[in-house]
């Protein structure tokens, strides 16, 4: 199933479970970024492969992960790819963003052990 990304990140609500110490992607469910022509309802594929992304992971408002493990593939197509999770067992906060820019994604990033 494609997820379909709108902008801004209020409407882009997804949540993300990984383990503790192991790699995480996204790969099997990845974001797929379109443009809606407005009049037809069709969706035309947005090339984002001009930008940066940055996922930053928070707990109670404290920034815990910054990562640019952001894949783009093939022409509006981001997942993530972390190697080795760090995080502690725990729900925490995660958002997507262009890098110096507006958030695209975000939701729940949800650590079991």
């Amino acid at each position: 199933m494609k997820q379909t990304i709108e902008i801004p990140s209020e409407y882009n609500i997804k949540d993300l479970i990984c383990e503790t110490g192991k790699p995480f992607t996204n790969v099997s469910k990845p974001f797929y970024f379109y443009y809606e022509d407005g009049c037809c309802d069709n969706k035309i594929e947005l090339d984002i492969t001009g930008y940066s992304f940055v996922l930053e992971i928070f707990f109670n408002d404290c920034l815990y992960l910054t990562s640019t493990n952001l894949v783009i593939e093939p022409l509006n197509v981001l997942y993530i790819d972390i190697p080795d999770v760090t995080l502690k067992k725990g729900q925490y906060d995660y958002k997507i963003s262009f890098v110096g820019g507006n958030s695209v994604i975000k939701g729940k990033f949800i650590v079991n052990s």
